[in-house]
């Protein structure tokens, strides 16, 4: 799936809209992420695995990306019912998937 945008909040509306869907049929990954002043943003997502956006729709729901963090990983680990590290490793690996097609995009 590719999804283009006109400008990065709307991006970052899709992403949250994305994670906090009830329907992962297939895995999810972000291949590119990409802002110009000539051409919208786009966002390619196939290989985000279910887990991954499991911890990432809970960390949505629950403020861990809010300013300041209403939640802490303990928290997302304790309602996912696995260890702190594996959530940890979750979110990490879905954020460096994101960022370094960001920056890909942006060389």
């Amino acid at each position: 799936m590719t999804i283009s945008l006109s400008d990065e909040r709307l991006g970052q509306q899709v992403l949250r809209c994305l994670a906090e869907s009830e329907d992962h049929d297939s895995e999810i990954t972000v291949h590119s992420m990409s802002q110009a002043a000539d051409r919208p943003s786009m966002v390619q997502v196939d290989t985000i695995t279910e887990t991954q956006w499991e911890a990432a729709k809970l960390a949505v729901e629950m403020g861990y990306y809010d300013v300041p963090r209403r939640v802490s990983l303990g928290d997302l680990a304790s309602e996912l019912g696995i260890s702190k590290s594996a959530v940890s490793q979750r979110l990490s690996n879905l954020e460096r998937a994101i960022i370094t097609n960001l920056v890909a995009q942006k060389r």
